[in-house]
């Protein structure tokens, strides 16, 4: 199938003038070139439509392509020269070398994405970063081998680039291994202020909070699911046992998706708002703590109101998770746990006799999963949902989390 697509594709040759007078990219191979135009890449493939104006999907591995060149117009690609192995005797790396318009050296990297929004995303060898931008800086990505002295250095990014440094996490991608696409692999996020900072907020110290707190959560969620895997589906269960490893003795380890903080935007896979100044996210009255997308990726915390939050999976002697702790600021584990439920599509759900993590009103009975609360997950963690994308917080959104009703501590005005 792949081969009768590149044939199809690469019978196009570059310089076949078509009816199309707009942006279009060329596809070249062993076979020739073809246009087309992209829609993604990752390191394994490249999804476009054929021809300039072409409406019908295809992919091709990168394994059949030398390099995509992005022009202006269809009719204006240039011919490349196959360029030769090189002869390394230290040997050598199957590497992208990504000509940035305008930049004196390419960058070399060891993998490189195009996601559906535009933006190029880059992993670096020297200095090692992720880098994202927009397309539209992109002249050419070529599939090359490189000897392994012969990478460059440094390089300069265009002002338009975000980078940072990469981030490594055990068992950590951006797949979705069910039909509910808001569970990954792993999670990234980034935290953005709505309204003032006050003075002495430390962000950076509290997004170590958050991420504590976030991490925490998604462990809570997953091992409770995990405690009822007899009761699951097969694809849970399947899902559950790939990220179990174990020892010859018996031993399991069990490795719930990891969470990392981004600095960078473009490739957060949530957003977490700091509500400092949000009156209409947060008003006065009811006083809640934070509030969600539901089927989304976005998490507001009410920053305004509430003195601090830090992040502890502190339990007391009655082996409940403590709402506040020592120090008198409020636990922030239990509040993302209950925010993630409704990312992954869960409402309130209150019951007069029994309380449960996902009620509109915090219970110390109930600060983590109940059964009743990892049954609704486990259902809805099968459904196909794609969910709104990071940022996204208004309109199907939770109506916020109540503290409980016995907790003492006075709002600021």
């Amino acid at each position: 199938m792949r081969d009768s697509c590149l044939a199809t594709a690469l019978s196009l040759l570059a310089f076949v003038v078509t009816a199309s007078i707009g942006r279009a990219d060329v596809l070249r191979g062993s076979s020739g070139a073809a246009y087309v135009s992209i829609l993604a890449m990752d390191r394994i493939a490249i999804r476009y439509f054929e021809g300039c104006s072409g409406a019908e999907e295809r992919s091709i591995p990168w394994s059949e392509v030398e390099s995509v060149t992005f022009e202006p117009s269809c009719g204006s690609a240039i011919a490349e020269a196959t360029l030769a192995a090189p002869d390394c005797p230290d040997g050598s790396l199957d590497v992208f070398v990504v000509d940035l318009g305008g930049q004196a050296t390419p960058v070399v990297a060891e993998s490189v994405a195009i996601t559906a929004d535009r933006t190029v995303h880059l992993d670096t060898f020297h200095p090692w970063e992720q880098a994202h931008g927009p397309v539209s800086t992109v002249r050419s990505i070529a599939r090359r081998k490189i000897c392994r002295n012969r990478i460059p250095e440094s390089y300069e990014l265009p002002s338009s680039f975000c980078h940072e440094g990469r981030q490594v996490a055990v068992a950590f991608d951006y797949r979705a291994p069910l039909s509910n696409k808001i569970l990954t692999n792993g999670f990234s996020f980034i935290l953005q202020p709505v309204g003032p900072i006050p003075d002495g907020f430390d962000v950076d110290a509290f997004g170590a909070e958050v991420r504590n707190a976030f991490q925490s959560g998604i462990s809570l969620w997953m091992s409770s699911v995990k405690d009822m895997e007899a009761r699951l589906s097969p694809d849970l269960r399947k899902f559950l046992d790939g990220r179990t490893s174990r020892s010859p003795n018996g031993y399991q380890l069990f490795i719930p998706p990891q969470v990392i903080r981004l600095a960078c935007p473009q490739s957060a896979t949530f957003v977490v708002e700091l509500g400092f100044d949000d009156l209409e996210l947060f008003p006065k009255f009811p006083l809640v703590l934070a509030r969600a997308k539901i089927e989304g990726r976005t998490i507001a915390l009410n920053m305004r109101a509430f003195k601090c939050f830090r992040s502890q999976l502190k339990f007391g002697p009655d082996k409940r998770l403590s709402f506040e702790l020592d120090d008198g600021c409020i636990n922030l584990v239990p509040i993302m746990a209950h925010e993630l439920g409704h990312a992954f599509g869960l409402n309130h759900v209150d019951n007069e006799t029994t309380h449960a993590l996902m009620d509109s009103q915090f219970s110390r009975d109930a600060l983590v999963p109940t059964e009743r609360d990892t049954l609704a997950l486990a259902t809805i963690l099968e459904e196909s949902i794609v969910g709104a994308a990071p940022g996204v917080l208004k309109f199907v959104s939770s109506s916020g989390v109540r503290p409980p009703a016995d907790w003492k501590d006075s709002p600021p005005n």
